[in-house]
């Protein structure tokens, strides 16, 4: 048991006692106040944010801080009419039972409130405050037979990863696969061919900032990316490896669900990368490669723990979506979006888009039968299709 969880036990015992005090009649329009500054907050949190400031650092903190306020003024408002019931229940034969009612609400409110914000802070920036929520049997257990709540509502996490990816999973613990040791580095002809043709992905047009990205060639003049890095760009560019040269891109291609965008580029003149034609197995070695933070290209080591159907979040985290994926044993960090993991051989296992919260050596996937069909869709257009929202 954690230490979050004696918090949560000594939550119920003191909310108990409170709410055998105050009674349903004043616990019940306290916590029907509550859910709804939760559902304002979870709302408004969010796009205030990204209004006040285009800092990862600083989005998260300033939205805990709407969110929270919001959540506590309109319960505030709720306690106050509650507090008018209470004293006229006090007055009327169901005294009692209104008081055994209040400490019965209230264990539940606790047990659910717990749960929300597990749920909402489970993949925040704090390490050790995702650790102790993926720890809390308490919270894992509210966690099985509660659904997961609407996209909308969950949109606040997706401000707070503060990481440059998106939210892949739904879940308080992400995943379960077993771990499997980083491999050594080997510098294979695939590995090393398909690092000659894995480009760094400039989008301009968000914040009057850019977001990098890592792409791979797929079709001659085509390349795929993640949504993420081109999402609510105006200007996008594709810099090959070989010559450091500047291709214009256009996308054709945008699925901010699974979080792929398909990219013509005139002139590129890649030779495109071998694919594995069915899901790798747990163990599989090769490398992620890559433009890590934006800068040079980098590959390191990585193999496969597994693949899995994960319920996540879409590139706005907005809207809940199910992804084939591959959790890898790898260093990933924002800029290798988009990027491929190969095997030894060279073919593509994966196109990367997200890495855990809680551990650098965790990263994910999707797979290659999950990106196939925006492939094959995008491949062959030519004409410009909108790139929606930026993210952040």
């Amino acid at each position: 048991m954690d230490v979050l969880d004696l918090v949560i036990i000594a939550l119920l015992l003191v909310f108990a006692i409170s709410g055998f005090r105050r009674g349903l009649s004043w616990v019940g329009p306290s916590m029907i106040g509550l859910l709804v500054g939760l559902l304002v907050g979870a709302l408004a949190a969010p796009p205030i944010a990204r209004a006040l400031t285009h800092s990862r650092t600083a989005q998260p903190l300033i939205a805990i801080g709407f969110f929270l306020a919001i959540a506590l003024i309109i319960q505030g408002v709720g306690t106050g009419i509650g507090f008018q019931a209470r004293v006229r229940a006090l007055r009327t034969s169901l005294a009692t039972a209104d008081s055994v009612a209040g400490a019965a609400l209230s264990l539940v409110g606790v047990l659910a409130a717990a749960w929300y914000l597990g749920l909402t802070f489970s993949q925040s920036p704090w390490t050790e405050l995702d650790n102790q929520i993926a720890g809390s049997r308490i919270i894992r257990a509210v966690d099985s037979f509660f659904p997961r709540p609407p996209g909308f509502l969950a949109s606040i996490q997706n401000v707070l990863r503060g990481a440059g990816f998106p939210n892949p999973f739904a879940d308080i613990v992400p995943s379960q696969l077993a771990p499997v040791q980083i491999p050594p580095l080997v510098n294979t002809p695939g590995i090393r061919q398909a690092t000659s043709v894995t480009s760094k992905v400039i989008a301009s047009g968000c914040g009057g900032g850019a977001e990098a990205g890592s792409s791979w060639p797929v079709a001659p003049d085509y390349v795929v990316t993640n949504a993420h890095v081109v999402a609510g760009s105006s200007q996008v560019v594709v810099i090959t490896p070989s010559d450091q040269a500047t291709h214009a891109a256009t996308v054709v291609l945008y699925d901010p669900n699974i979080d792929v965008a398909v990219l013509h580029v005139p002139g590129l003149g890649l030779s495109p990368l071998s694919t594995m034609s069915a899901d790798p197995p747990s163990g599989t070695s090769g490398a992620v490669i890559g433009y890590p933070g934006g800068g040079d290209e980098r590959v390191v080591a990585a193999a496969v723990r597994g693949t899995e159907s994960a319920q996540g979040y879409n590139v706005y985290g907005d809207t809940l979506v199910t992804r084939d994926i591959a959790v890898l044993a790898a260093n990933v960090v924002p800029g290798n979006s988009g990027g491929p993991i190969v095997n030894n051989n060279g073919a593509v296992i994966g196109l990367v888009f997200a890495a855990s919260t809680t551990d650098p050596n965790t990263g994910y996937a999707l797979t290659v039968s999950q990106i196939s069909g925006d492939i094959h869709a995008g491949v062959g257009h030519t004409q410009p299709v909108s790139t929606q929202a930026c993210t952040s």
